[in-house]
């Protein structure tokens, strides 16, 4: 008998902890701000796009003057025109923060599939042949990858080379941050994943393929490689928010959607 799905309020809570998780990696690293509230948590970390200076797990409570107060406060703090974003998912509160936040100048994006999978039982499909996939083992590797993302979503470099460069060091080491690239003959990579670990959950971010290299099955070989990793040391639960794109794959592999991620951003 095949095991009982997760009930979706758990897959949710481990998606937005792991949320949290790379900036919490940094904590110590002299460029990250974070705190945590007690209704929110929030991270600046001076790079300039909105992902990387971002506010999560809002529970703000009282009625709608209370909630204008604390979102000014907010608004206080990120007040040096630093682009900025709130990650809100169906458990945020209160439950018209989208709106409000858009009434403030952010802009929405997604709603995106959070998507979850139990490694335990999970039965992974053959690896796709005439690919190489390695774990990134040094900073310069990272920023190759980096820019297979950059070049794959499209993300504007700039900006993420800038998180490449500061998140190096973490990717070195490999410890909740792992980071796998898939290559084709001569040697160029061609798919990245990101693979964000704590405790029993891996998170899987920035799966991307550069666009001569797609349906190749060079996105499915590096998010394997990610998923093996993570199971082989303990995982028993994967989560991601999947695009339209990758939904299919996804599917493939056997995550379900649990609800939606959307990210309210604002100054770029």
């Amino acid at each position: 008998m095949p095991p009982a799905p997760l009930p979706a309020a758990a897959i949710l809570d481990a998606f937005e902890a792991n949320l949290w998780l790379p900036f919490a990696a940094a904590a110590h690293l002299p460029w990250m701000q974070l705190a945590d509230d007690g209704d929110l948590r929030w991270a600046m970390t001076g790079i300039p796009m909105g992902a990387f200076n971002a506010v999560l797990g809002a529970r703000l409570v009282g009625d709608g003057d209370a909630v204008e107060r604390r979102l000014d406060a907010l608004d206080a703090r990120f007040a040096d025109g630093t682009p900025m974003s709130w990650w809100l998912l169906p458990t945020s509160r209160p439950a018209d923060l989208a709106r409000r936040l858009e009434r403030r100048g952010f802009l929405l994006s997604g709603p995106l599939p959070v998507m979850g999978l139990a490694l335990a039982e999970w039965q992974p499909p053959a690896w796709p042949d005439g690919l190489d996939v390695e774990l990134v083992r040094t900073a310069s590797g990272y920023v190759e990858a980096c820019a297979v993302v950059s070049e794959g979503y499209p993300v504007p470099w700039d900006g993420l080379r800038a998180m490449a460069e500061r998140y190096g060091e973490l990717f070195e080491l490999g410890r909740e941050m792992r980071c796998f690239v898939a290559r084709v003959a001569g040697g160029r990579a061609v798919a990245s994943a990101t693979a964000m670990r704590e405790g029993p959950v891996v998170g899987l971010w920035n799966v991307a393929t550069v666009p001569e290299a797609r349906r190749r099955g060079a996105a499915t070989a590096v998010t394997l490689a990610a998923l093996d990793d993570a199971r082989s040391t303990g995982a028993t639960l994967a989560v991601l928010a999947s695009t339209d794109e990758a939904l299919s794959l996804y599917r493939r592999l056997g995550f379900e959607a649990v609800g939606e991620l959307t990210i309210a951003g604002r100054g770029g």
